[in-house]
């Protein structure tokens, strides 16, 4: 049997990309009959497949920590951080010989784990480490808007403290998961110390739990009512983080022009998610005078997501131009087709490859809230043909794009 051991210190509260990611690749293989064990802070295992074995860590890092912790590891010798973090090494010495576990080819999921993965090897307490990588901290430092001179001198630092770590990281490592073969190259491109026969590209995909996820018609009832939707609106949907080059404010944006210029009256707009532009996205609703027509839901539990789902006519992806969509399809891009609602998404280069010709969604010009804005309208034109046309998505996707096929690579290779 093969046996697959995980880490992260993610204890699953919060649904996002990444944890999207992690309950994909675990619940896949364990559904392919190998032994998966992860190490974490989990706190519930409900979206887990019961034969995973969990070893709960029950330790946490606050963001001073980490802050503290990635920038010693990037700068100076492990030994600082050997001493500051010593509680860390006592922790996990005790965990694995507890417990039993080898201490080679342990698989670390996200950023932060990664660097601990790195610290724990360079301290001894393994032999060998796997990064999984499904982004790329500097690019986003070096890409995030700057509000003041601040600002763009505290993320340039944040950039350059980033890449120094990421080479420690990844050059240590003895394998590293891409999430696709444009991301593999970037990669191998700027760290020569890769090798490249020890990468695999474990591509994003669909997780099988929100392909057989059924409506709860209750929920869908009580949204409705919520959010004042009538039988003759349309409803457009966003869900996912509230960064920046996420996009979501140019969606407000291009939201206004369909509904006040160009006076689109019975069309109204969900916002599933908050983060760092949650109080710029508020303000601008309130500004452009439409907080009858687009609401701030907030967080949903990604069980739940299917049913805000079902209440709409299309779901909008509106992420800005910039390198890390066009090497890599977000995960949000696949739970938006297994909507089977009209997807409309950034035309990157990782999402024309799969969609030739328009044949899963409707691409607009990333960056170009004008474009966005007609594309909308496009849909509310023609959205009964649409609607038709994209339907069959969730068969397609939850079959050609699921976690389950895109782990094959990592039994293969044991």
């Amino acid at each position: 049997m093969n046996e697959f051991t995980f880490f992260t210190l993610n204890d699953f509260t919060k649904d996002s990309g990444g944890t999207i990611r992690m309950l994909g690749i675990v619940n896949a293989l364990a559904n392919h009959g190998c032994k998966v064990i992860l190490i974490s802070n989990v706190k519930t295992q409900t979206y887990f497949h019961s034969s995973i074995k969990h070893i709960n860590i029950n330790r946490h890092f606050s963001k001073k920590d980490k802050r503290t912790f990635q920038l010693l590891l990037s700068l100076f010798p492990s030994i600082s951080n050997r001493l500051i973090f010593k509680k860390y090494i006592v922790l996990m010495k005790r965990v694995f010989k507890e417990n039993n576990l080898v201490t080679d080819n342990i698989v670390f999921f996200e950023h932060l784990d990664n660097s601990m993965g790195y610290f724990l090897k360079e301290s001894g307490v393994i032999d060998s480490y796997i990064n999984d990588t499904h982004g790329i901290a500097p690019l986003e430092f070096n890409l995030k808007r700057s509000k003041n001179i601040r600002d763009y001198f505290i993320n340039k630092i944040k950039y350059l403290v980033a890449k120094k770590l990421d080479k420690k990281v990844f050059c240590s490592a003895i394998g590293i998961y891409f999430v696709s073969e444009a991301m593999k190259n970037y990669f191998v491109d700027q760290y020569k110390c890769l090798a490249e026969e020890c990468t695999y590209v474990v591509r994003d995909g669909v997780n099988r739990y929100l392909c057989e996820t059924k409506i709860d018609q209750k929920t869908v009832d009580s949204i409705n009512v919520k959010y004042n939707i009538k039988k003759d609106d349309k409803i457009a949907l966003f869900a996912g983080n509230f960064k920046d080059l996420g996009g979501v404010t140019d969606l407000v944006k291009a939201v206004e022009i369909v509904i006040n210029q160009r006076k689109v009256d019975n069309f109204k707009v969900l916002l599933v998610g908050d983060g760092e532009c949650f109080d710029e996205v508020k303000y601008y609703i309130s500004k452009m005078q439409l907080t009858d027509k687009i609401f701030l839901v907030r967080r949903v539990k990604y069980a739940n997501l299917k049913n805000y789902f079902e209440v709409t006519d299309m779901v909008i992806c509106p992420d800005k131009q910039h390198l890390f969509s066009e090497l890599v399809p977000h995960v949000k891009y696949f739970d938006a087709l297994v909507s089977g609602k009209i997807v409309i998404n950034g035309a990157f280069k990782s999402i024309k490859e799969m969609n030739i010709d328009e044949k899963l969604s409707i691409d607009f010009t990333p960056s170009d809230i004008f474009d966005l804005a007609d594309k909308i309208e496009q849909v509310l034109k023609n959205i009964s043909d649409l609607t038709l046309k994209y339907k069959n998505n969730p068969l397609i996707v939850c079959d050609a794009y699921s976690y389950d096929k895109s782990v094959k690579v990592l039994i293969d290779e044991k």
